[in-house]
């Protein structure tokens, strides 16, 4: 069951898994099975770093990435299994992503106070039906100066969503401080139609073809 950290979550929409997200929830869900004691970074954690110029408002910037969430489904979305459904995305109707500042300008060494951040944020699990899958640190590293680390998992975003994400958050929070910076049009298409249009064409006869075609395989590749 998808929850939110008070609980149960109202819910937008359920679609099932794409085979790709099928084969991605699988390899995470084993590496959760098998990490006693692992510090390694585990797969489909993704990150990106950056560096942002000039004087940042942080709880309108925290604003901005939660007004991202609710134009962007994928933000909002939880994986889990459903009774007689098997495994499932879950949009929920409301899901603020998790959000960290702090001011490190004082820090000895700010070099490595944020790649060791960035770092422990890389290598901090998920929990796929509980946990918002996009989390964000806003580091402040010089007097209008801040270091931008964004850490999410591969089932919900990719490197081609990136700069859709990134334009829009920009347009967003200039909007949000006074600006007036125009915001692309809503996505025409959404996911969930394409996740239920591939699952429509994975019938007895695609898992037969695929049976036959890694017969005798036993690892993951």
């Amino acid at each position: 069951m998808a929850e939110s950290a008070g609980g149960a979550a109202a819910i937008e929409d359920v679609f099932p898994l794409t085979g790709l997200q099928e084969g991605m929830f699988a390899e995470y869900q084993a590496y959760l099975d098998d990490m006693s004691g692992t510090s390694t970074v585990p797969p489909y954690n993704e990150q990106f770093v950056c560096t942002l110029e000039g004087r940042l408002d942080p709880v309108l910037f925290e604003g901005a990435w939660n007004d991202l969430a609710t134009r962007h489904p994928m933000l909002r979305t939880a994986f889990t299994a459903a009774p007689g459904k098997g495994l499932v995305q879950v949009v929920l109707v409301s899901r603020p992503i998790s959000f960290a500042f702090a001011d490190i300008l004082g820090c000895a060494d700010i070099e490595k106070f944020w790649m060791v951040r960035a770092y422990d944020e890389r290598r901090k699990v998920f929990d796929l039906a509980r946990d918002t899958l996009v989390r964000v640190c806003l580091l402040r590293t010089g007097e209008a100066r801040y270091r931008l680390i964004v850490t999410f998992h591969h089932l919900i975003a990719d490197a081609w969503c990136g700069p859709v994400l990134v334009a829009d958050l920009m347009a967003i929070y200039a909007k949000a401080i006074g600006h007036d910076d125009p915001l692309s049009p809503p996505p025409r298409s959404r996911f969930s139609d394409f996740s239920r249009s591939q699952a429509k064409q994975r019938g007895a006869a695609n898992a037969a073809f695929w049976l036959d075609y890694l017969d005798g395989m036993d690892e993951l590749a």
